[in-house]
């Protein structure tokens, strides 16, 4: 018997699944932080950048909207801050993302609901934002956690039926015409053998 390599089709079914699991658990690992920071922005104003200048980039929540932010400092007004890139934290009372960022920057909609994004100089500075709410950032990754389970749950129910002697598509009891269905004409005594049963 020859050795399987691993472009063959079975093994690359297995390593499909075992990265779409590995993509849906670090999806839901997404989906609590977002969360957690959904029902936290509604508490208080934090800010996480990281700044390198003359560029930083940075995220903002609060009152259940996330702002990703881009400043380039152009350097009109002077050399560049010396020092070494880092990590800059802040948090404050809560307030209306939008309302306040609207006074500084012209906000445009998108073609999706709740998207806004801006573009401003103000001093210097050539700043970029993009505001979404929280809530379909927990939404979209909760989608492939969701489909996971339900391939899981799927897979599981097809594995009992063959178990049970049972046709894996609409579970008639296939006992006294194995191989195929009588009620919906699958054959499926290939799958049955592939699987080891």
């Amino acid at each position: 018997m020859r050795p399987r390599h691993w472009w063959h089709p079975r093994s690359m079914r297995r390593f499909g699944r075992i990265f779409f699991l590995f993509a849906a658990g670090v999806s839901l690992l997404l989906c609590v932080a977002a969360a957690g920071f959904w029902v936290r922005s509604y508490m208080a104003w934090e800010s996480l950048f990281w700044e390198d200048f003359p560029r930083s980039v940075g995220l903002v929540t609060s009152r259940g909207a996330l702002m990703a932010r881009v400043d380039d400092n152009l350097g009109h007004f002077g050399p560049f801050p010396s020092g070494p890139a880092h990590w800059s934290y802040r948090a404050l009372p809560t307030y209306d993302l939008r309302a306040t960022t609207t006074a500084v920057i012209y906000l445009r909609q998108t073609v999706v609901p709740g998207v806004d994004v801006g573009r401003a100089y103000m001093g210097g500075t050539n700043v970029r934002v993009i505001i979404v709410p929280l809530w379909s950032v927990v939404l979209l990754t909760a989608l492939l956690p969701l489909s996971a389970d339900v391939s899981i749950l799927r897979g599981r129910a097809r594995r009992r039926r063959l178990l049970a002697g049972c046709c894996p598509l609409c579970g008639y009891d296939c006992r006294a015409t194995p191989g195929r269905c009588s009620e919906c004409g699958r054959v499926f005594a290939v799958e049955n053998a592939g699987m080891g049963v």
